[in-house]
């Protein structure tokens, strides 16, 4: 768990230094027809990770017992990491589509501390007892254990990333 904890922050800090690259005007333009810019983009990536983390805290802390992971959950959990590798674009669900239409990098960088520091608190939630049960249940997939709850964060600030690289390349051409 603890690779996986450092992979997740070290996604965060080359994704934090990808829009620290972008100009104000590359920050803020969309990077296609009808889509988010990359502001709005990690914007997402930090809402969909606040939400999920509230959601596993909040599961964590209630007084129904967790259920084992069994060969479906697996299953569905690394079907949703592929699915996040893939180029494949999906709709948000609407809960983490709601982002600003402008986003500075100060409202980033600050919403990153957080992100990092509520990363870092989910440590105190790991225990041997948990590390096979379901703890999250994601939007699409359905209920996940703790590994895949950290590589669904992983690949989907990654499924990101590449988006706002791609983007970083074409404007530079």
């Amino acid at each position: 768990m603890e690779q996986l904890e450092k992979d997740l922050l070290s996604s965060y800090s080359q994704t934090m230094d990808l829009i620290r690259s972008f100009d104000s005007q590359q920050l803020n333009q969309p990077m296609a027809t009808g889509k988010w810019s990359p502001a709005q983009t990690m914007a997402h990536v930090n809402l969909a990770t606040s939400l999920s983390i509230s959601y596993f805290l909040k599961k964590m802390n209630g007084q129904k017992e967790l259920k084992k992971a069994g060969l479906a959950s697996k299953i569905k959990g690394r079907l949703l990491i592929s699915a996040l590798k893939s180029d494949k674009k999906y709709k948000a669900p609407d809960a983490a589509a709601q982002v600003p239409e402008h986003v500075s990098i100060e409202a980033l960088e600050e919403e990153n501390s957080k992100i990092v520091a509520s990363i870092t608190a989910l440590r105190e939630n790991w225990s041997a007892e948990i590390m096979d049960k379901l703890v999250y249940t994601h939007p699409i997939a359905g209920p996940i254990s703790l590994t895949a709850f950290y590589r669904f964060l992983i690949e989907h600030i990654g499924h990101h990333f590449r988006q706002m690289e791609q983007f970083k390349v074409k404007s530079v051409s």
